[in-house]
């Protein structure tokens, strides 16, 4: 791309640049971003328990292959986003009696699964490939294993006839050879109770080859009381050893486990569903919402194996808790003893659903404390969400968050609550405004007593979903109102010095269920449904869309909100809570450029770059303490170069570049560079 210049120079020698950007990349500088630290330098502790902050899990569909070859079962989710969570296993069980698992992505080689996903040696390569849902069809995709990288081969499968291969969208389908003629057979059930069998033919150059065979499988067809069959999860597994495979079955009508015996053998099944056990392993031992996904997994190896489910929630409510149970074998092989261990088999602090975290001294003692808002309890009025606070007890830089109230500030009959605090009556303690489902902001001022309910702040009714914040968007030092809601807008409203009369200025639409939050520079970075992160600026009364670092997936309905820092950086840190429940915590990775003798002293310098943020306009001004052959260059947030204003000579002296450019909104860096030292200064650029 041509680079047009215009250049002037008088006394103190001063340029005048218009220029047409071309992108060079650079070797030597890394772009910032956002990584996900699951051993953050903060903690949160619930009744003595150290919660990691993994993010939570609302309906967890999990297989468990050992994945990179070490020996020991790793885990897979996919929490019906339609992207897998990886989990590596870890070959120490620190509480003995289960296997141990630590988060590694939420969003496994970026591939995504739809409804369902199933890890298996399809090519018979000794590695694994996977076949999953094609996202928003109910049809089949397979990849096969490269090196350990999962390449898309076709996303629709055909069978052996040429026909689409069905797939299902609400179903959980399986992989087994039924037959013992060592191919993999495909198994997909339906909502009238009823089991498609295909056999499989091999593998062919699209994939493995399927055939159906018939969608009555065994004439097997579950109608459970009261009647009703619905989307269903199936597994198969020798549960007694007798060399054929066993049928285990979860319903979304049933709140425990099915399980049919195959009478026949190897390479003959022979299944009765009226003689089905309806109460699968023991009476009572999984009672949940409905729609159970059993695996049978042999985790020591010791032969014995042993049960997760995974609960997707049915027809008997929502288990967006505790849905994740590991069952350990006590029996044997022959004679299984499946025995509760636990309901939450991977770690994480999870408050069920909807988390919106926010920072606040709520006790006056000077450091933050910790809120968190949720979307409900099955066990409140009206399933109404709660406020969850955890009192800081050391400082900001350690923080170290103790549950000190599981029911904050008030019993709420509404949901989606959204906390945020200042001091709305000026006088000298924080008051809360929360925003809800309904689309008010409840305002509740802090007295002596406790805290009081006063009505809807502004009297504001938006719609619906509203999340408020606070920051001083305009930099005029006072804080602005910010607020998100359902159909996916982000409001500004000004303080203009009345907090009681805050002034509506401009939105804009971010995707649904916006959720903002405001940076120390008056940036804001809002979440929403789809899992984004998008970062706006506010300029003389618009808002503007700008590049926003990158960052790992997250899951569904993110809530960011900044964590204090002692570090000069572009960007703070952050938490960020999700439908799923939990809290995440983004440490920001500040640009850096590799140099080297940093020892040397450094007798150039950038005096100032302004206006900063500015519109496409800005002077910069330099101080050059002795000739020398000089580099001065523009980087985007990425770290790419994106031109060079200069490579030449300068003189001592003092010098002013003004700019005019077609830069996009973001942030920049301006770099000042002579032989391998530098200096570098950060600008922002508005539209």
């Amino acid at each position: 791309m041509m680079l047009f210049r215009r250049l002037y120079m008088y006394h103190r020698t001063r340029y005048f640049l218009n220029i047409l950007i071309g992108i060079i990349v650079i070797p030597i500088v890394n772009g910032s971003d956002y990584s996900r630290l699951n051993t953050p330098p903060i903690t949160i502790t619930i009744n003595g328990e150290l919660m990691q902050l993994t993010g939570g899990l609302n309906r967890p569909e999990p297989q468990f292959i050992d994945w990179d070859n070490d020996g020991v079962l790793d885990c897979f989710i996919n929490d019906r986003d339609g992207r897998l969570q990886y989990w590596k296993g870890l070959a120490d069980w620190q509480f003995g009696d289960r296997p141990m698992f630590a988060m590694e992505t939420k969003f496994f080689q970026h591939i995504e699964v739809g409804t369902w996903f199933n890890f298996n040696d399809f090519d018979d390569d000794g590695d694994f490939d996977l076949l999953c849902n094609s996202p928003g069809t109910d049809r089949v995709s397979y990849y096969t294993n490269v090196n350990s990288i999962l390449e898309l081969v076709n996303s629709e499968l055909l069978t052996a006839s040429g026909l689409p291969l069905y797939g299902g969208q609400i179903v959980i389908p399986t992989i087994a050879d039924i037959n013992d003629d060592g191919i993999f057979d495909y198994f997909v059930g339906d909502v009238s109770g009823r089991i498609a069998y295909y056999v499989g033919e091999g593998i062919g150059e699209e994939g493995p080859v399927f055939e159906l065979v018939t969608d009555f499988f065994q004439n097997i067809q579950i109608v459970w009381i009261p009647g009703r069959h619905g989307a269903n999860s199936i597994f198969f597994y020798d549960l007694d050893s007798d060399s054929d495979l066993d049928l285990v079955w979860g319903d979304f009508y049933q709140p425990g486990l099915f399980f049919l015996e195959n009478y026949g053998n190897s390479n003959n099944p022979i299944f009765i569903d009226s003689l089905m056990v309806t109460d699968f392993p023991q009476a009572g031992l999984i009672e949940t919402a409905g729609f159970n996904v059993p695996r049978l997994v042999d985790f020591e190896p010791d032969g014995n194996v042993d049960m997760v489910v995974g609960v997707l929630s049915g027809a008997y409510g929502t288990d967006y808790i505790n849905n994740l149970a590991y069952y350990k074998n006590n029996g044997s092989s022959e004679q299984h003893d499946f025995q509760y261990v636990t309901s939450n088999l991977l770690p994480g602090l999870d408050l069920i659903s909807g988390t919106v975290p926010v920072l606040a001294d709520i006790d006056g003692d000077n450091d933050e404390d910790l809120i968190i808002g949720t979307e409900f309890d099955a066990n409140n009025s009206g399933w109404g969400g709660q406020l969850y606070y955890f009192e800081n007890i050391t400082n900001n830089i350690s923080p170290e968050f103790v549950l000190a109230d599981s029911s904050f500030i008030d019993d709420f009959s509404t949901t989606n609550l959204a906390p945020s605090f200042y001091d709305i009556d000026s006088d000298g303690d924080l008051d809360a405004i929360i925003g809800e489902f309904n689309g008010y902001l409840l305002y509740y001022k802090q007295t002596d007593e406790g805290w009081e309910y006063s009505g809807r702040y502004l009297d504001l009714d938006l719609n619906g979903k509203t999340i408020p914040t606070w920051g001083d968007i305009d930099q005029d030092n006072d804080d602005d109102l910010v607020v998100g809601t359902k159909d996916g807008m982000v409001s500004i409203y000004i303080n203009n010095g009345d907090i009681s009369s805050l002034e509506f200025v401009t939105q804009t639409d971010i995707g649904d269920d916006a959720a903002p939050t405001v940076l120390s520079n008056g940036a804001i970075i809002a979440g929403n449904k789809m899992g984004d992160l998008q970062l706006l600026y506010y300029d003389s009364g618009n808002l503007i869309i700008a590049d926003m670092p990158e960052y790992p997936y997250c899951g569904q309905n993110l809530a960011p909100y900044p964590l204090p820092t002692n570090e000069s950086q572009e960007f703070e840190n952050l938490l960020v809570g999700s439908k799923a429940g939990g809290v995440q915590y983004l440490s920001y990775n500040s640009l850096t450029i590799q140099k080297e003798n940093n020892s040397i002293a450094i007798n150039f310098e950038i005096d100032a770059i302004y206006p900063n943020p500015n519109n496409g306009y800005c002077k910069i001004d330099l101080n050059i303490e002795e000739f020398g052959i000089y580099e001065i260059s523009v980087f985007d947030i990425h770290g790419r170069s994106i031109h060079n204003l200069l490579s030449g000579p300068l003189n001592k002296g003092k010098y002013t570049f003004t700019l005019q450019d077609v830069l996009s909104t973001g942030v920049y860096f301006m770099r000042l560079q002579k032989d391998n030292l530098f200096v570098i200064k950060k600008f922002v650029r508005l539209k």
